[in-house]
């Protein structure tokens, strides 16, 4: 079955871009398919088919980008290889647009499989070209390149924000020379993003009939994290919008105030925590089959978990860490929402293997980028909210990090192992950690898009949001609502506590009261106890309290524990950076601007001066891009797009001095 998919991968992406690549000077530098022509292609199913899992294959090489846009001028890594100027510039918020890493080439490749799919699978269904593929066949596919689709711009927002918005295919070289598209707003195109997938969701198929395919292309659970994801990102762009210089027009063409934009992006927040939860629940759903299956007992702890996680054994010595090996190391897991997929040999992840660690000789060396050492707290106090703190399994098994290690360098080994045990509970790093290593240096390894714990933070970073003090004034839901505030504030802190309770089993099972341990950890995991003989009236008020006292040591700023636990959770996953902008767009105001949106984050204070308004956090327009679309550059007429002014002053000079 493996071999099967990939090698459509494989053979799909070949015969689709075989029709000859345009320069990397064209517009978009799409792959036109004129040299065979759609009515010799695209002639049955197989076809349709054949591009579609084209459009999955030119995800699958766009990770380093995704790593690239999403973690690297992230406080998560550091640079490891000083020659790499590129990445020294990066790190140093220095984005140059003549770098080939700003390059969204290989993204709208994506875009236009996708598009080659819809396009002409429609055609073909209206013009009965194949009698075998009708328009019941075709549904779920559309769904599915619909989705994908919107994957592929989901990440250009993030990383560019307003991008040209391509929905037709480009067929030949001339075309892709002579479509000068402007640029869409980001909140306006996520807008349109969403109503697109939402409008599809009843057509999506649920079960492709094996895991393999239920993992790694998009069904309708992954499509429901995907609302849930642009829905939260979709809120951040919206709120204090025209405060920010993006202004809003609503259905009668009129600008929005900031109220009204602000009571959007509230509606948006709900909408983000309405998706996420289905998600949740559809994979309490399966657990609950598995414990009846497995014939789990009722007594058995895991029959007695809030959310359905994968644990970890523990013992009073030692710790396997079970988890990590069923996310990582088996693939497919019960976890996973959707996944990229990576055989190791005919489809090699090099990425993992290239910018974080290489396999010499059997011993991990680092890559281009090595986990910040700022992640890794080795007091005896654990905090957490800096790093993982000496009980974090994480620690040992997402960066390679030893008691008597003499590198003074982390590399980050996520994906190179597929199990980790023997690990002391009350110091990982002084245990005996026992590496069980992948196959051809982790190449093998799956690219995680959307698992459970990604979902979970979504879902707590919206509730979070919701009962912030930012919204008080566009809602009367949280204020009127009878413990509305106060339940989701405990449904965000316990989101993220089962968590990091998850890679911190000694919290719970060794040393419960020690004072080692934060109070958030030291503190009972249930509340219900103590409010249950509570008259309902009073119930909010004792929410309240006892969840401000278990996390005053947070500063009761559950949007800010969130975000740490995606950070620890999600290193050398490409999502820290985006994290990071989309904190930065919910914080702006005119007092803010962006710098109490990064005090969070651990930045180099030099690179936080450089974060002075909402475009530097975006990347640059590449510079080959802007010769045949931009306004005026390098003899360019006819174009629609302008360099995001953060990044102006970096154009190099064109031969004419402009």
């Amino acid at each position: 079955m493996k071999r099967n998919f990939i090698n459509k991968l494989l053979a799909s992406s070949a015969l689709v871009l075989a029709g000859g690549v345009v320069s990397c000077n064209d517009y978009l530098t799409l792959y036109p398919t004129d040299s065979i022509t759609k009515e010799e292609f695209w002639g049955s199913k197989n076809d349709v088919e054949n591009v579609r899992n084209a459009a999955y294959y030119q995800l699958t090489q766009n990770t380093t980008k995704i790593l690239t846009w999403g973690e690297f001028r992230s406080d998560n890594v550091e640079l490891n290889k000083t020659d790499k100027t590129e990445y020294r510039y990066l790190q140093d918020g220095v984005l140059l647009p003549d770098k080939g890493m700003f390059d969204w080439a290989s993204m709208y490749k994506g875009i236009n499989l996708c598009n080659e799919v819809l396009d002409n699978g429609e055609r073909m269904v209206r013009d009965k070209v194949d009698p075998s593929f009708n328009e019941g066949d075709f549904a779920p596919i559309k769904s599915e390149m619909i989705a994908l689709r919107a994957l592929y711009y989901f990440y250009l927002v993030r990383a560019y924000r307003d991008v040209p918005f391509v929905e037709h295919s480009v067929d030949t070289d001339h075309d892709a020379r002579t479509s000068k598209i402007p640029a869409t707003p980001a909140a306006d195109l996520m807008g349109i993003l969403i109503k697109q997938v939402e409008e599809n969701l009843g057509r999506a198929s649920t079960n492709y009939g094996d895991i393999q395919n239920n993992k790694c292309r998009i069904r309708q659970n992954g499509m429901y994290a995907l609302l849930a994801d642009m829905y939260l990102w979709r809120a951040g762009l919206v709120k204090n919008a025209k405060v920010k210089g993006f202004p809003l027009k609503g259905e009668n063409g009129a600008e929005l105030t900031v109220a009204q934009e602000n009571a959007l992006s509230q509606e948006l927040l709900q909408k983000s925590v309405q998706y996420a939860q289905y998600v949740i629940d559809k994979a309490t759903e399966d657990y609950q089959q598995y414990l009846l299956t497995s014939n789990i007992k009722p007594t058995d702890y895991r029959a007695n978990v809030r959310y359905p996680l994968y644990r970890n054994s523990d013992s009073k010595f030692a710790i396997s860490d079970d988890a990590y090996n069923m996310v990582f190391g088996t693939q497919f897991s019960a976890e996973s929402v959707f996944e990229l997929y990576f055989d190791g040999v005919n489809l090699k992840n090099t990425t993992i293997s290239n910018e974080f660690y290489g396999d010499g000789g059997g011993s991990y060396s680092a890559g281009t980028m090595v986990a910040a050492s700022g992640l890794f707290n080795v007091t005896d106090k654990v905090d957490v909210e800096k790093g993982y703190g000496k009980t974090d399994l994480r620690m040992v098994s997402y960066g390679l990090l030893e008691e008597n290690s003499k590198s003074a360098t982390t590399p980050i080994i996520k994906g190179a192992v597929s199990l980790v045990s023997n690990i002391n509970p009350l110091n990982t790093r002084e245990g005996l950690v026992s590496y069980n290593k992948r196959n051809n240096s982790a190449q093998n390894a799956h690219w995680p898009v959307y698992r459970l714990t990604d979902v979970m933070t979504i879902q707590a970073e919206a509730l979070a949001r919701l009962t912030s003090e930012d919204f008080k004034q566009y809602t009367v839901m949280v204020q009127s609502a009878k413990g509305q505030k106060s339940l989701n504030k405990r449904t965000a802190f316990m989101l993220a506590d089962d968590i990091y309770r998850r890679n911190n089993p000694g919290a719970d099972t060794l040393i419960e009261g020690s004072e080692n341990f934060s109070l958030r950890i030291r503190a009972p995991k249930f509340e219900d106890d103590a409010i249950k003989n509570v008259a309902e009236g009073e119930k909010a008020k004792k929410f309240d309290e006892a969840w401000d006292a278990r996390h005053r040591d947070y500063g009761n700023d559950a949007v800010r524990y969130v975000a740490a636990e995606r950070q620890r959770e999600f290193l050398g996953e490409g999502k820290r950076w985006f994290d990071i902008v989309r904190q930065c767009e919910f914080t702006y105001s005119s007092k803010n601007k962006t710098k109490g949106g990064l005090d969070w984050a651990g930045l180099p204070t030099a690179v936080r001066a450089r974060l002075q308004s909402i475009w530097s956090l975006y990347n640059p327009i590449f510079v080959d891009e802007l010769k045949v679309n931009g306004k005026n550059y390098g003899g360019s007429t006819g174009g629609q797009l302008v360099q995001n002014p953060a990044w102006e002053k970096y154009m190099p000079k064109t031969n004419n001095g402009k």
